[in-house]
């Protein structure tokens, strides 16, 4: 048996393709000698299952639109008030943080990809105060920011572990 779509040998107990459903065509498999591994059961209904917050739900654009927005307003700041700076970025990683960690507390699935989000964004914080620290201006207020951040994936790891851990070896492979 093998599947025409995927190109995959199957055993002859398989009827359906266990990667993707289609029928299963009877031919002869193109790696012979080998044993067909045990395939996960294919569910139709978790394949097309939309999440609320998935991947149609900004996470790299909100993170890539504070790495323009915070140089910007450094920029700015330097003619025009502090404020802009010492207060504008720390509000840019406070808001971005909690919009994902509320995000991710919705999100659908077996990973958390606003986890992943959470901890860029303390990481961008963490980014930032070291410019503040070598501007010497703000950094305070910066380092705030980046423990909000580190707080609330903390918090976000605590509640939801078994997501977390699977979303972190799946992002960095271990």
């Amino acid at each position: 048996m093998r599947c025409e779509k995927c190109g995959v040998d199957l055993g002859e107990e398989y009827t359906l393709c266990p990667l993707c459903g289609e029928k299963a065509a009877d031919c002869e498999p193109v790696l012979q000698g080998f044993e067909t591994a045990g395939y996960l059961r294919y569910d139709k209904s978790e394949a097309f299952i939309k999440p609320r917050f998935g991947h149609d739900f900004p996470q790299k654009f909100l993170l890539r639109a504070a790495w323009v927005l915070c140089p910007l307003l450094g920029i700015v700041s330097l003619f025009t008030s502090k404020a802009l700076w010492v207060f504008g970025v720390p509000a840019v990683f406070a808001v971005l943080s909690a919009v994902y960690f509320l995000s991710a507390l919705f999100e659908k699935g077996r990973l958390l990809h606003n986890g992943v989000s959470l901890l860029a964004t303390a990481v961008s914080s963490a980014v930032f105060t070291l410019v503040a620290l070598i501007a010497n201006n703000g950094a305070k207020e910066i380092a705030l920011s980046l423990a909000f951040s580190a707080a609330l994936f903390i918090i976000l790891f605590a509640i939801r572990p078994k997501k977390m851990t699977e979303q972190l070896k799946a992002l960095f492979v271990l």
